[in-house]
């Protein structure tokens, strides 16, 4: 029997290193930089696309600095993933603090490059963001939010044990998931 590794993991200071063995191409999770996120508004063609991400809340960014202030949530580390030179990819990891989520991680602001879905880069971008939320807070929990009409999305969430626990305060459309343990 032969047994073939997909990947190799390597850690180094705050950025997390995957080397995926079938293609050869390096995975990396990185602390985001403010100019890199402004590469993040190109991905999105519409209002609805935007807020499906970043909430019934959101709205366009006049300018660079706007955008920056927006997505730029205090106590909320930012982090990209890179697919070689590449971003790919972009999360948020904040501890909630209540006592209803003692130890929760909250994943926010999820999202994979319209070129780049479908390849399992999501699956990668939220394990990669868990271990972020176990290294800086010693999280038992994770929590996310998605609308209830993101099948796809649910359905990654649910492969990776997360489980629906009601809906955001005041909007219905928006699905509370939590993973434990």
């Amino acid at each position: 029997m032969l047994l073939v590794l997909a990947s190799v993991r390597v850690s180094l200071a705050d950025s997390m290193w995957l080397v995926d063995t079938r293609s050869m191409t390096t995975i990396r999770l990185s602390p985001a930089e403010q100019s890199q996120i402004s590469q993040l508004r190109q991905w999105f063609t519409s209002l609805e696309e935007l807020q499906l991400w970043g909430g019934p809340a959101m709205g366009w960014a006049r300018t660079e600095q706007d955008w920056y202030r927006m997505i730029n949530w205090p106590q909320c580390p930012s982090f990209l993933m890179h697919e070689g030179p590449e971003f790919i990819g972009f999360g948020q990891v904040r501890y909630l603090v209540n006592d209803s989520e003692a130890d929760c991680c909250h994943l926010a602001r999820l999202i994979i490059s319209p070129g780049s879905r479908g390849r399992g880069f999501g699956e990668q971008l939220i394990k990669r963001l868990m271990q972020q939320g176990e290294r800086l807070w010693r999280a038992q929990a994770y929590s996310l939010y998605v609308y209830q009409h993101n099948e796809p999305a649910i359905k990654l969430y649910r492969k990776l044990g997360f489980q629906p626990e009601g809906c955001y305060e005041g909007f219905e459309k928006v699905l509370r998931m939590v993973k434990r343990g």
